[in-house]
């Protein structure tokens, strides 16, 4: 391992004053001690007033800290005279050394030199409230304030945190004049706006807007259109001649009627792979350019929407806040540098000079362009070009290797371009934070593998300054671990999990945390006090769990709930209490309130949502016992409507704290780990809401409405939601990476550090590209010109701060660092997703095949394993020296709760990704063409007609109405209107659609039609399964379980994909409405209305689209409904005898002279039935 290096260490009392001057201060190194020891030196040795030495630091946080670490600057220099005074040897620390300097300095007052220091020190103490700490908005809103006649601005201005309201109305008020022409992406305008806001300086060259293929116009659409119309009739024969390929001129001549038609839709509608456009493109390259000029035409008009959104956020917003006499932080830093560089600036920027004589800029890694600009002008005069004389001392401190607020504006290539003119100090190489054996851990990890960071924007890699550790030893002991390993591997302990599933690697890393912490507390494991030096047990509040977002951080959360662990969020990234699960406990309440005295179909909907939050307790069980007991419901409804009428009369607070305070409540609440932090969160929610219902809003639903606006802008004006801490019990610290900035912890957990979203997902998502350059940033907008490598070098440099992040996480410990890892592939293609993280490059893992990444782990880390005595896969342990099997924890046996979720076959569907089509990849799949043209053919396409015959279906069939009544007849055919036609086409399709005799399962020499069924049928039958525990590889294996999967190959594949879909682990309720559930013969079905357009409507074509789509496990899922609602509610039922199966009818095959065109069905074994539901109700681990 390399050693620090032998250059000259930084000594804050060498440090030269004058000039301009970089220091950079690596993590743990110091940095706020040795500004105050600076700011001494300038008071005591310079001669400066406290009024004169402008100090500014990135957050309001940090500010108020510095403040006071200044403030106990000055009373410890008055302790180190006094103790002079009274003969006391002279003190080691860096103050006391100071003080010794000044008063034995020659030329030092011959009277009485302490005296004179201590005078000087009194006084500062005394006019300490006027010292210039503040953030860099402060500083400039002084300034605007101090200058505001020079400047012409408003003093009276209102400040305005972020983006407003009045940005967002701005922006629907623009996107809904373009309403009447297409659709806008109302979220993306808002996107572009904020980003665009963001980002003020930008100069109408630096923001690249979407290009144009057109005029942007309606009238090209129409121009094209009847360019495609007029080669119709080519084009119908030239499709079906390319190679004979039928699907390809299926969907080649669905396209081209579908955007002469303008169906709903068409233009999302395209071919199902890339090569048939490939193929198109060479056979009859003239019609695919027809095509896409009205595809190209359609998308100007969104093109020239978000124009309009640029314009709106950069001209109509500024006028609207002057007019509105607001003004931004981003206006304050805007409105000074433009003064600066006015006619007057010159001025204004040497009288700032003349009033501060010194200046510190703390963190100024993670100031944004226009800062540095600000500060770079008024203090570093020589290099703005003036002949005037710049500042006395001018201090720029700071790290490029903690530089992580790219995503807020922070410009690091602006810093290190102001850096590298100034005089650069010796390195900060002693590290005060950590236990040597930590430092030198990851000092070796750095060093071997990742000696330098990534720095696009300055062209220049960012190098890592190894450090010394000033407390050589671990200063903490644990039994535990003796013998295990070396002390730096004891430090740096790796939470392994050998799962390729992200799902089930953050659930099984997530409980490893929690009974690692489980173990911390048991009272073995102690440390070193850093008030008295004494040892002590190790408390709660000594481990800290560090995650990039909150979501992650919620399933460390209910790993710890599960053993009792008392926790917190916190940290300067403390969230808002808005984002909290207690907020949407609030939401669920107003809601059920509002229902109850609307009344309405979703009232049973809203009681249930109640009763599964936390205020009521529920459980999967007695939900499931509410929605099948209507006096229970009458109960609920009628107490929800006497906390309504409460509300209304005293407001939100009260009502809500006279539910939580009822006896048996609280007790439950209470016996909950959590339940003080549920009980602070719902008080804070309520004293918000109880603002707003002073405000007027009285009623129910709009108190809902109004949480809703304060969750949505709770990011903007965060400080009266932030969340409170419970001070009274030590708790683990949940934290946020960004919010530990700047903060340190006994121990720290970073559970999730190998989790990096793919590139394909990352492209797909941004619609702005930011990129940050030496000279100035660029914006370009989805679609313009060289978007493509703009947005790579957005990732790259997103990349690049990843790198920082995680060094910051690394670097938050004082005893040890616990790192989680897991060989996590993509969700898409097959690089390996952790294998792209900064912690695997770091670990030396990112040029491994993961089957090794074990062994080097355990070179660098202590292997944790700690899997539960129920779970099969145990983590590997590689190397015993390196690696131990810690003792099973005793797991918390009371009745923790975790808040239940509710998902649906779409939710679980979604998360699929490309793994669904893997089984129908066999060869080309060029269907056959189809038999008849569709009783729906000509009425459009896509969910509105869907919904439309969904509808009618249900009047006729569920309701009993006759089809006259739902679909009138038409007498007069000679002068029938288009939509007159059209509703006779739409009454005969539905009429051959419920007269066409059906096949049922296991029915024999029958075939029912949807006529004959009315008597026996519910129409939107509403179920609500209570999930014990469900994951997508356990799910995969009860399908596989049933012989109508596992002995048909198609099918069989499918459910085999299926343990590679991504949805999180279930445990609460899937929710699902069954078109139609009858029963025939003494058998009970499920079935569904599809009007998917296929290409033939036989039994293998439907049997395809039943498996692309995932019908086929949309249908299990009725079939496990249906069999737990008859198993409730009759006690003689018998899956064998009395559950027939599930039936998809796709009605545009239906053809009542063909019986099964266009119906796919399928019966269900009593064994496989009873898997699936096993499945659903036993804990899996």
């Amino acid at each position: 391992m390399t050693q620090p290096s032998s250059t000259p260490a930084f000594d804050a009392l060498a440090q030269p004053l004058h000039g301009l001057h970089a220091i950079e201060a690596s993590a743990g190194t110091g940095k706020t001690f040795t500004i105050t020891l600076l700011w001494l030196r300038l008071l005591l040795e310079e001669g400066l007033s406290v009024d004169r030495i402008l100090v500014s630091t990135f957050t309001t946080a940090a500010t108020a800290e510095l403040r006071e670490r200044l403030r106990h600057g000055l009373q410890q220099a008055r302790s180190a005279i006094a103790a002079q005074r009274a003969g006391q040897p002279a003190s080691k620390d860096p103050v006391g050394q100071l003080i010794q300097r000044l008063l034995t300095k020659e030329g030092a007052s011959e009277h009485d030199p302490a005296e004179a220091l201590d005078s000087t020190l009194r006084q500062a103490q005394s006019a300490f409230d006027l010292a210039p700490v503040s953030t860099i908005h402060g500083f400039c809103s002084a300034i605007m304030q101090r200058h505001s006649m020079e400047l012409g601005s408003d003093p009276e201005a209102t400040m305005i945190e972020g983006d407003t309201t009045s940005l967002q109305q701005l922006v629907v008020d623009t996107a809904v004049r373009h309403a009447q022409r297409i659709v806008p992406d109302l979220k993306r305008c808002q996107g572009i706006a904020k980003d665009i806001v963001g980002e003020v300086a930008l100069s109408e060259d630096a923001i690249a807007l979407p290009r144009l293929h057109g005029d942007g116009s309606e009238a090209a659409i129409a121009r094209a259109r009847e360019a495609l119309q007029a080669m119709r009739p080519e084009a119908d024969q030239r499709l079906k001649a390319i190679a004979g390929r039928t699907k390809l001129a299926v969907y080649g001549i669905r396209i081209m009627d579908a955007l002469i038609a303008q169906e709903p839709g068409c233009y999302q509608v395209w071919f199902t792979s890339g090569k048939q456009e490939e193929i198109v493109a060479k056979e009859y390259p003239q019609w695919l350019e027809a095509v896409q000029s009205i595809r190209q035409a359609h998308a100007d008009l969104s093109r020239v929407l978000y124009r309009d959104i640029v314009r709106t956020a950069r001209q109509d917003y500024p006028a609207h806040k002057q007019r509105m006499g607001e003004r931004s932080f981003d206006d304050l830093l805007y409105g000074v540098q433009q003064a600066l560089y006015g006619p007057n600036g010159s001025a204004l920027a040497q009288g700032l000079r003349e009033r501060f004589q010194a200046v510190m800029v703390d963190e100024c890694q993670d100031s944004d362009g226009i800062q540095i600009t600000v500060f770079q002008r008024i203090f570093a005069a020589a290099e703005a070009g003036h002949t005037q004389p710049p500042t006395r001392s001018f201090l720029v401190i700071g790290d490029p290797k903690q530089s992580i607020y790219r995503f807020r504006g922070a410009d690091l290539a602006s810093y290190r371009r102001l850096s590298s003119h100034a005089t650069r100090a010796a390195e900060m190489t002693t590290n005060w934070r950590s236990d040597g054996p930590l430092v030198r851990a990851i000092d070796q990890l750095y060093q071997s593998n990742s000696p330098h960071f990534s720095d696009s924007a300055s062209g220049q890699p960012i190098p890592y300054v190894p450090v010394r550790a000033a407390a050589a030893a671990a200063r903490y002991t644990d039994p535990g671990l003796v013998d295990c390993g070396s002390p730096e591997q004891q430090a740096l302990i790796a939470l392994w999990s050998p799962h390729d599933d992200k799902d089930q690697a953050q659930y099984h890393i997530a409980r490893q945390c929690a009974q690692e912490c489980q173990r911390l507390l048991a009272g073995t494991v102690t440390l070193i006090d850093r008030n008295d030096n004494q040892p002590r047990p190790v408390q709660a509040s000594d481990l800290a769990v560090l995650a990039a977002t909150r979501v992650q951080l919620h399933q460390v959360a209910r790993a710890l709930r599960r053993l009792g662990i008392p926790y917190q969020y916190a940290g300067r990234g403390l969230g808002s209490v808005l984002h909290s699960d207690e907020a949407h406990d609030l939401l669920a309440w107003l809601e059920a309130l509002a229902a109850c005295e609307q009344g309405g179909g979703h009232v049973l909907h809203a009681l249930l949502t109640l009763h599964a939050t936390p205020l009521y307790g529920g459980d999967g069980q007695s939900c499931q016992d509410l929605a099948d007991d209507p006096l229970a419901q009458a109960d609920v409804a009628q107490s929800c409507r006497e906390q309504a009428a409460i509300l209304q009369r005293l407001g939100p607070l009260p009502t809500l704290l006279q539910l939580v305070h009822q006896p048996q409540r609280l007790q439950r609440i209470m016996s909950d780990a959590a339940g003080e932090r549920l009980l602070t969160n719902w008080r804070h929610c309520g004293d918000l809401l109880q603002a707003e219902w002073a405000r007027g809003h009285r009623q129910p639903a709009a108190l809902r409405a109004a949480l809703l606006r304060l969750m949505a802008a709770a990011d903007a004006q965060p400080d009266a939601s932030m969340e409170r801490l419970e001070t009274d019990l030590p708790a683990v610290q949940l934290v946020t990476t960004h919010g530990s900035k700047g903060l340190e912890y006994p121990f720290v957990f970073c559970p999730f550090l190998w989790m990096v979203k793919s590139p394909q997902k990352r492209k797909s998502s941004k619609t702005v590209a930011i990129v940050r350059q030496p000279h100035g940033s660029r914006l370009s907008l989805k679609d313009s010109d060289g978007f493509a490598e703009q947005l790579a070098q957005d990732i790259a440099q997103e990349d690049e701060e990843q790198e920082r992040l995680t060094y910051v996480a690394l670097t938050r410990a004082r005893h040890r660092c616990y790192l989680g890892m897991a060989p996590v592939p993509d969700s898409k293609g097959h690089s390996n997703g952790a294998q792209r993280s900064a912690l695997a490059r770091l670990l030396g893992l990112s040029e491994v095949d993961t089957g090794q990444w074990p062994q080097i782990i355990a070179l660098h880390c202590l292997i944790l394993s700690q899997v539960p005595h129920n779970e099969q896969d145990t983590a590997p342990s590689p190397d015993a020296a390196a690696s131990t099997q810690l003792a099973e924890p005793i797991l918390w046996q009371g009745s923790a709760y975790a808040p239940p979720r509710t998902s649906s076959f779409s939710g679980l569907k979604h998360s699929r990704g490309d793994h669904g089509l893997a089984y129908d990849r066999d060869g080309d799949a060029d269907e056959a063409p189809r038999s008849m043209p569709g009783l729906l053919e000509g009425l459009g396409g896509g969910i509105t007609l869907g919904n439309q015959i969904h509808d009618m279906l249900e009047a006729v069939i569920g309701n009993r109405q006759p089809l006259d009544a739902v679909v009138p007849v038409m007498d007069d055919t000679a002068n029938e209107t288009a939509q007159q036609q059209r509703q006779r086409r739409v009454r005969q399709a539905l009429s051959s659609i419920v007269s066409t005799p059906l096949p049922l399962p296991l029915v024999e020499d029958d075939c029912p039609t949807l006529l004959d069924l009315q008597a026996q049928a519910i129409a939107e039958m509403h179920f609500l399964l209570p999930i014990s525990a469900l994951h997508p590889r356990d799910l995969s294996a009860a399908l596989l379980q049933d012989p109508a999967i596992l002995e048909h190959p198609q099918r069989k594949r499918w459910a085999e994909e299926i343990a590679h879909w991504t949805f999180s682990r279930l445990e609460g309720f899937l929710q699902g409405y069954i078109d139609l559930t009858f029963q025939y013969q003494g058998r009970w079905y499920v079935a569904d209305y599809k009007t998917n357009q296929l290409p033939a409507y036989d039994f293998a074509s439907c049997e395809r689209c039943m498996l692309d789509s995932s019908y086929f496990l949309q249908g299990r899922l009725y079939l496990l409904a249906l069999h737990r609602h008859l198993r409730q509610h009759d006690d003689a039922y018998d899956p064998s005898q009395h559950l027939g199966g599930c039936c998809y009818w796709f009605v545009r095959g239906f053809d009542p002279q063909q019986p099964g065109q266009g119906m796919w069905t399928d019966a269900i074994s009593a064994p496989a039935i009873a898997a699936l539901d096993r499945l659903c109700t036993e804990v899996s681990a």
